[in-house]
């Protein structure tokens, strides 16, 4: 016997009804397990209405169409985003903004290597001209002022 053959016999009211073939337990759930299956199985069969919630569900039903300010904006022809640009935007490296800051004469500063732990080696002279900006090198100032969004 087939779930459609099942489908056929049963109403979607019988669910609440008790099988009379029940012997145990066991059987009572698999009994309401195959009500379940085939109930749906006849639905699909007969192409009812699948956006309908079940009985006594508070959930309304899905809109079978698109609404109509949704539907007015894809008639008219306009886009949804706007059209990319020729070229995109510039972005600032977050770190390199972080870290680095240019001087009125493009150069770069940044901190001083060495100067965050293995201290007490250092001389105190050595550690207070560690703790002002650092120059940058000409070799790596073009990378900074990349990262940095600045013109080459």
């Amino acid at each position: 016997m087939d779930l459609r053959d099942i489908c056929c016999m049963v109403s979607p009211s019988a669910t609440g009804v008790r099988p009379a073939t029940m012997e145990s337990a066991g059987t009572l759930l698999m009994e309401y397990h195959l009500l379940g299956r085939a109930e749906r199985a006849c639905r699909h069969a007969n192409g009812s209405d699948q956006n309908r919630p079940r009985e006594g569900s508070t959930r309304r039903p899905r809109p079978t169409t698109a609404p109509d300010h949704q539907r007015e904006k894809h008639q008219t022809g306009e886009a949804r985003y706007p059209p990319p640009s020729a070229m995109p935007k510039m972005k600032t490296h977050s770190g390199a903004k972080k870290r680095f800051k240019l001087t009125s004469k493009d150069k770069g500063r940044g901190r001083h290597a060495y100067s965050s732990h293995i201290l007490e080696k250092k001389s105190p002279k050595r550690k207070r001209a560690h703790a002002r900006p650092a120059e940058i090198s000409a070799h790596d100032r073009t990378r900074v002022k990349r990262m940095l969004g600045v013109s080459k």
